[in-house]
C-alpha cells in the first residue's frame, strides 16, 4: 500500500529556498491531486522526500521546471534510492525537451548506473510552451519564463481548483496567460525592487498576481539576503483580496 499523510487537493512545500541558502532547502513542492507529484528536486530535497514519503511506491511523477542544480541534481539520489528500497512502480518524469538525455547524464555522472539498471521504468513525458498534458485525471499545462536557461512554469488543472508553480525567471505574457484564473500562484520571487531578468521580482509578481486574478499568492525562492525583509516589503505592494504569504519548509496547504 502507497502511504504518506497527504490528502487529495494538498501541496506540501518540501523547500523553499533558494540555490545556494544555507538555512532553508531548496524550493521543490509535493502535489497530491490523487496521483503525487513532485515539483523539482534539487540537490537538498532527497532527505526531505524520503521522510515525506516513505513508501518508495509512493510518488508517481516528477516535474523538473528547468535544468539548474538546485531543481534538478537531488534526482539521481531519489531514483538509486528507490532502486535500494524495492520500487517496483513505472515512474514518470516530465520536463522540457532533452529531459530524458540530462536526467540520464546526471544519474551516469552520480552513481554510474543507466536505466537498464534500475528495477522500474521511467517513462519521459515531454513539455512544451503552450503543450498541454494529461496525467491521470491531472491536465499540466505550461509557458516560458524569462530565465537563462529554459523555464517553463506549470498550470495544474484538477477537479476544478487550479494553481500554477513559476519555477523560476521573471514573468512574461506567456506566463501570465498560464496563471490567469488560478485561486493559488506559486512563484518565485528572489529580489525586491532591481529588475534584473534572471529573477522576479516582489513588485512585480505582486503586480503580475493581481492582474491574473490570483487569491493566494505563495513567495518562493527568495534570495537569502532579502526574505528577512520580504514579509514586510509585502505589505507595501499588497492588492485588496489576496492573500500573499512566505510558505516554510514543511507547510502544507490545501487548494
Amino acid at each position: 500500500m502507497r502511504t504518506h499523510d497527504l490528502r487529495p487537493g494538498q501541496l506540501r512545500f518540501l523547500g523553499t529556498g533558494e540555490a545556494f541558502d544555507h538555512e532553508f532547502p531548496n524550493t521543490s513542492i509535493l502535489c497530491c491531486l490523487g496521483p503525487v507529484f513532485l515539483v523539482d528536486c534539487g540537490h537538498t530535497i532527497p532527505p526531505l522526500l524520503w521522510r515525506a514519503l516513505p513508501d518508495p511506491e509512493a510518488l508517481d511523477a516528477v516535474y523538473l521546471t528547468h535544468r539548474h542544480g538546485d531543481h534538478a541534481f537531488g534526482l539521481p539520489s531519489v531514483l538509486y534510492r528507490f532502486w535500494e528500497d524495492g520500487r517496483k512502480r513505472l515512474l514518470t518524469i516530465i520536463g522540457s525537451r532533452g529531459i530524458d538525455a540530462y536526467a540520464a547524464k546526471i544519474l551516469k555522472l552520480a552513481y554510474r548506473v543507466g536505466w537498464e539498471d534500475l528495477p522500474f521504468k521511467v517513462k519521459f513525458l515531454i513539455a512544451a510552451p503552450g503543450k498541454t498534458l494529461k496525467y491521470q485525471g491531472v491536465r499540466l499545462s505550461f509557458a516560458k519564463s524569462r530565465h537563462p536557461v529554459t523555464n517553463l512554469a506549470v498550470r495544474f488543472d484538477w477537479q476544478g481548483k487550479p494553481f500554477a508553480i513559476s519555477g523560476d525567471g521573471s514573468p512574461t505574457a506567456a506566463t501570465a496567460r498560464l496563471f490567469h484564473g488560478c485561486d493559488l500562484l506559486v512563484h518565485e520571487t528572489f529580489q525586491d525592487e532591481v529588475f534584473q531578468p534572471v529573477h522576479a521580482s516582489l513588485p512585480g509578481v505582486i503586480e503580475m498576481a493581481h492582474s491574473v486574478g490570483a487569491k493566494r499568492l505563495a513567495l518562493i525562492h527568495l534570495s537569502r539576503r532579502f526574505r528577512s525583509q520580504a514579509g514586510n516589503r509585502a505589505k507595501k505592494y499588497a492588492k485588496p483580496g489576496m492573500r500573499i504569504f512566505i510558505p516554510r519548509p514543511g507547510q502544507t496547504v490545501t487548494l
